[in-house]
């Protein structure tokens, strides 16, 4: 029996990785294990959000001490 897994539109990824769902698309696009297209639209498992949050050029650069 197949387990059902939650699917995220490119806005509600955006939200759960703090960026735009243009930004989302984009990885989507390439990195062709990311998300699937259906039509126009793209659906992403949580799976493939744990994958952006992996890239190395998602990881946030830590902030500088801006008073020191």
């Amino acid at each position: 029996m197949a387990t059902a897994q939650m699917t995220y539109t490119t806005t509600e990824a955006g939200v759960e990785l703090g960026v735009t769902p243009t930004r989302v698309r984009q990885y989507c696009i390439a990195y062709d294990e990311i998300g699937r297209k259906h039509g126009r639209d793209w659906s992403l498992t949580e799976a493939d959000i744990l994958r952006i949050r992996n890239l190395p050029e998602f990881r946030k650069k830590p902030t500088t001490d801006l008073e020191g």
